[in-house]
C-alpha cells in the first residue's frame, strides 16, 4: 500500500472516534490485485461490480474530477462503457452540493438534469442516486462515487463500503488514470507535430495553408467547424477562405471589425476564450446560426500569434462528441496557435518574394514587349490638322471599328476634349496623348481583345455618358466620368488573349500573382493602367488633391474589376432591383452598381452593332477562342465547348451568349435610359440572324467545312434576307 493510499479519506467520516475495519478482507485482497495492468475502464467495471455485490445496490459508478475546471466524467456505469466520455459541469447541477459540503449526499434522480439522466439510468430502472466524495490528502478531492438505485437508511454502511475499498484501490485508480492521460497527451503531441509538419509544405499558397491549419485544427480538438480570419491593416479581422467549401468554390469574404463579436473579443485581449454554451454567452452572434441553419453549441476561439502579437483568430465549432472543449483542447490549441503563426508569417513573406519575382518578370515582359514613346510621336499628335470627322460618331448606330488604326488616338483626345475633362480638370494635353499613346501600346495584337476593342468599349462609354446626359443629370461626376473613359480605354490592356481560368491552369505569372484574390486579368489590367499612370509624363491627375487622386485610382480600379464576368453576374441583380426602384443619385452603391452596368455594356457593346459587323466580331472571338482551345489540348487539358474548333457550335452559343448575357444587361441600361433602346434593337436583330444561321452550320458541316470556315462564308451577310425568301 502506498503513500497514496494512507491519504485516502472519505470526507464523510466525521467521527475521530471512528475505525474503518474491513469487512471482508480475502474478496477485498482479490479485488486489489485483480486491478494490476487494466485499463481505466476496465478498472472501474472491476470495482463497480465489487461494491454492487457488496451493497446490493443496482448500480454503482465513479465520476471523476477534473482538477483544472472541475468538470464532471464519466466513463462507465455499472459493467456498461459509455460510447463516448461524457463530461458535464459538475457546479451546474445538484451534485454542486456534495462537492462544497465534501459530506455524501443522497440525491433524486430526477433533479440531475435531462442529459446527465440519461446517462447514469440508460435503462430507465433507478430513482435515486447516492454520492461519497473521496478526497486524496495530496490533489484534494478527486472524484466522486455515486450508487444508484440504494435502499435509503443504509447510507451510512453505503459510505463505510466505498471508503473502505477505495482506501485501498484509490492509487491504482489514479496512478492508471494519470498514465493514460500522459498517454493521451503524448499522441495529442504527436498529432500536433504531425499537423505543424503539414502545414510546412503549403508555405508556398496562404490559400492553401489556410485551409489546411483548418483542418489540423478540427482534427486536433475533434471539432465539427473552423473559422480562421486574419487582421488586416485596419484591425479587421478578414476571411476569404471558410470550413466545408472546395477550394474551387466561390466565396464572398467575410469581415469582423476590432473588437466585434468572439472573434473580434480574442483578437484584442489575445486570450482564448472557450464558451460551453454559445447561446448564453453576450457576445454570441445568434444570426448566422439563422441564416446557415447551423446549430453551434460551443466554442473555442484562440488568438493566433507570430513572435510578438495577434495576426488572427481561429474559431473552433461543436465538440464532434457532443461534449464541450476541454482543458486538453485549450493547451493544444494554443501549442497550435505558435505553429499557425510560423507558418503564416513565413508563407506571407514567402508570398511577398514570390510576387516581386512575378511583378518583375512582367515588367520584363512589358518592356521586351513595348517600346518607348518617343517625343515626336506625341507632338505628331497634339499638332495633327485633321478634321476626323465620321458622320453618327456619337450616335449608337456608328461602328467604331470603321475607324482606321491610325486615327484612333486622335478620335479618343477628341472624346476626352468633347465631354469637358481636359478643361474641367485643367489636364496637360501632351500629358493625356502620351497617355493615350502609351495605353494604345499596352495592348498586344491578339485577334480581338486588342486596340480596336479597347477603342470600341470608350466610344460606347462616350456616347452613353453623352446621350444620356449622364453628368448633367448628377448620375456620374466629372471626376467620375473622366475615370470611366480612362477604364474603358484600358480595361483589357496587355490582355493575352486567354481566359482567367487558363492563368490559373498554365501556373504562369500572372496566376502567381492574382490567383489567391481572383480576377487575374482584370487585376492585371488594374495594374497596367497603374504603371502607365505613373510612368514619367503620362499622369494626367497628379496635380489633383491626394485624396481626389486616390479616389480617381479606387475608381480605375472598381470599373475594370467589374468587366469580370463572375462579378458582373454577382452584380446583375442588384442592377435589375435598382432598375425597378429607381437610381438614386445620393446613394453610393447605386452609383457604384450604374458605373459597372455602363462599363459591362461597353465590353459587349460590338454585339449592338449591324449583322456583318456581328460576324466579323465573331470570327475574331472564335478565332482567340480556338487559340486557347489548341493550347490547353497541348497541356492535357480538356477545352470547354466554345473554345474547342471541333466541337464549338458558334451559332448555338451566340444565341445563347445573346439571351442570358449581352440581352439581359442591356434590358437594364434601358430601362434606366430609354436613350439607349437602338442597341437592344440590333441585339435582337442579331439574335434572330443567329438562330436562323444555325440549321445553315449544320448542313455546311455535313458537308465537312469548319466552323471558321463557315463563318468565312459571306453568304452570312445576307443570311436575314435569304432565310425570309426561303
Amino acid at each position: 500500500m502506498n503513500e497514496a493510499d494512507d491519504n485516502v479519506l472519505a470526507s464523510t467520516l466525521r467521527c475521530s472516534d471512528f475505525s474503518l475495519k474491513v469487512s471482508n478482507p480475502c474478496k477485498l485482497l482479490e479485488l486489489y490485485t485483480s486491478l494490476v495492468d487494466l485499463n481505466v475502464v476496465e478498472l472501474q467495471k472491476k470495482i463497480n461490480k465489487y461494491i454492487e455485490e457488496e451493497t446490493k445496490v443496482k448500480c454503482a459508478f465513479f465520476i471523476y474530477l477534473d482538477q483544472t475546471s472541475q468538470d464532471g466524467i464519466i466513463q462507465v456505469v455499472g459493467s456498461k462503457e459509455l460510447e463516448k466520455e461524457f463530461r458535464f459541469v459538475v457546479t451546474e447541477t445538484v451534485l454542486k452540493q456534495c462537492l462544497f459540503t465534501l459530506q455524501a449526499t443522497a440525491i433524486e434522480l430526477s433533479q440531475l438534469g435531462s442529459e446527465l439522466m440519461r446517462v447514469v439510468c440508460s435503462d430507465g430502472q433507478l430513482d435515486n442516486l447516492y454520492c461519497v466524495p473521496i478526497n486524496n490528502i495530496s490533489r484534494g478531492l478527486v472524484l466522486l462515487y455515486c450508487l444508484g438505485g440504494y435502499t435509503p437508511g443504509l447510507e451510512y454502511d453505503y459510505t463505510l463500503h466505498v471508503t473502505e475499498c477505495l482506501r485501498h484501490c484509490l492509487g491504482t485508480v489514479l496512478n492508471t488514470l494519470a498514465y493514460e492521460e500522459q498517454k493521451r497527451l503524448h499522441l495529442r503531441c504527436y498529432s500536433l507535430l504531425k499537423g505543424a509538419r503539414n502545414l510546412i509544405t503549403h508555405l508556398g499558397d496562404v490559400t492553401d495553408l489556410l485551409r489546411e491549419i483548418m483542418t489540423e485544427a478540427r482534427k486536433l480538438t475533434n471539432a465539427e467547424r473552423c473559422s480562421l480570419f486574419l487582421l488586416d491593416e485596419q484591425g479587421d479581422l478578414v476571411s476569404k477562405v471558410f470550413d466545408g467549401f472546395k477550394a474551387s468554390e466561390p466565396v464572398e469574404e467575410v469581415r469582423i471589425k476590432a473588437g466585434q463579436g468572439i472573434a473580434g473579443h480574442v483578437s484584442q485581449s489575445g486570450v482564448l476564450v472557450n464558451i460551453r454554451d454559445a447561446y448564453n454567452h453576450p457576445l454570441f452572434y445568434r444570426d448566422v446560426d439563422k441564416h446557415t441553419g447551423f446549430r453551434t453549441r460551443n466554442i473555442l476561439c484562440f488568438p493566433i500569434v507570430d513572435e510578438s502579437q495577434v495576426i488572427g483568430v481561429a474559431e473552433l465549432v461543436n465538440k464532434v462528441d457532443g461534449t464541450h472543449f476541454d482543458q486538453f483542447d485549450e493547451e493544444v490549441a494554443m501549442a497550435f496557435s505558435v505553429y499557425c503563426g510560423i507558418s503564416i508569417m513565413h508563407s506571407l513573406v514567402y508570398k511577398r518574394i514570390q510576387d516581386a519575382q512575378a511583378r518583375s518578370k512582367l515588367s520584363n515582359e512589358l518592356m521586351m514587349y513595348h517600346m518607348k514613346i518617343d517625343d515626336e510621336d506625341v507632338q505628331r499628335l497634339l499638332d495633327c490638322k485633321e478634321t476626323h470627322d465620321f458622320p453618327n460618331f456619337s450616335s449608337f448606330k456608328f461602328n467604331p471599328r470603321s475607324v482606321p488604326v491610325s486615327e484612333t488616338p486622335c478620335l479618343c483626345l477628341k472624346m476626352f476634349e468633347e465631354m469637358g475633362f481636359i478643361k474641367h480638370f485643367n489636364i496637360p494635353v501632351h500629358t493625356l496623348c502620351r497617355f493615350i499613346l502609351f495605353a494604345k501600346r499596352g495592348y498586344r495584337n491578339t485577334p480581338y481583345h486588342n486596340w480596336s476593342h479597347a477603342f470600341a468599349v470608350l466610344h460606347f462609354a462616350f456616347i452613353t455618358m453623352k446621350n444620356c446626359k449622364l453628368m448633367e443629370r448628377k448620375h456620374l461626376t466629372p471626376l467620375e466620368g473622366l475615370a470611366l473613359l480612362v477604364s474603358a480605354m484600358c480595361h483589357d490592356i496587355d490582355h493575352r488573349g486567354t481566359t482567367n481560368q487558363f492563368q490559373v491552369h498554365s501556373g504562369n505569372s500572372l496566376a502567381r500573382l492574382y490567383s489567391s484574390e481572383g480576377s487575374v486579368m482584370e487585376r492585371h489590367h488594374v495594374s497596367q493602367t497603374m504603371c502607365i499612370l505613373n510612368t514619367e509624363g503620362c499622369n494626367i491627375v497628379a496635380h489633383l488633391d491626394e485624396a481626389v487622386f486616390k479616389q480617381f485610382i479606387d475608381l480605375i480600379s472598381q470599373m475594370i474589376l467589374a468587366t469580370d464576368m463572375v462579378v458582373h453576374f454577382k452584380m446583375l441583380k442588384e442592377e435589375k432591383q435598382m432598375a425597378v426602384s429607381g437610381f438614386d443619385e445620393n446613394n453610393e452603391r447605386h452609383r457604384e452598381l450604374l458605373r459597372s452596368l455602363i462599363i459591362s455594356c461597353a465590353d459587349i457593346s460590338d454585339q449592338t452593332k449591324d449583322w456583318a459587323m456581328c460576324v466579323r466580331v465573331a470570327k475574331l472571338i472564335y478565332n482567340e477562342f480556338f487559340t486557347q482551345g489548341d493550347m490547353e489540348k497541348a497541356m492535357g487539358v480538356d477545352p470547354m465547348e466554345m473554345m474547342d474548333r471541333e466541337k464549338a457550335k458558334i451559332p448555338d452559343l451566340q444565341v445563347e451568349f445573346l439571351s442570358h448575357v449581352v440581352v439581359p444587361v442591356y434590358e437594364v441600361l434601358i430601362s434606366l435610359y430609354p436613350e439607349t433602346n437602338p442597341c437592344l434593337d440590333s441585339i435582337q436583330n442579331n439574335l434572330v440572324c443567329w438562330q436562323k444561321a444555325i440549321p445553315y452550320f449544320q448542313d455546311q458541316t455535313k458537308d465537312g467545312k469548319s466552323a471558321m470556315e463557315i463563318l468565312s462564308d459571306s453568304k452570312l451577310d445576307n443570311i436575314l434576307d435569304w432565310s425570309l425568301e426561303e
